[in-house]
């Protein structure tokens, strides 16, 4: 088995999830916040761009085994 194989055989399939919906919920923030409060929507978009920062670094933690 290749060095390659190896890494993806200890990939952790929840961790992937968590890093890949923190990044799409940075990435989209500004139209999620335009649905959820059209009226505030600058303040709501920074408050999902934290929290999906927050997302994606659980999210490498635990692909990485830091979190178990």
């Amino acid at each position: 088995m290749s060095y390659f194989e190896q890494v993806l055989a200890r990939l952790n399939v929840p961790g992937l999830i968590l890093l890949i919906a923190g990044a799409v919920l940075v990435y989209a923030s500004s139209p999620i916040a335009g649905m959820i409060r059209p009226a505030k929507k600058d303040n709501v978009s920074l408050i999902l761009k934290a929290a999906g920062c927050v997302l994606a670094l659980v999210g490498t933690l635990v692909l990485l085994d830091f979190i178990g």
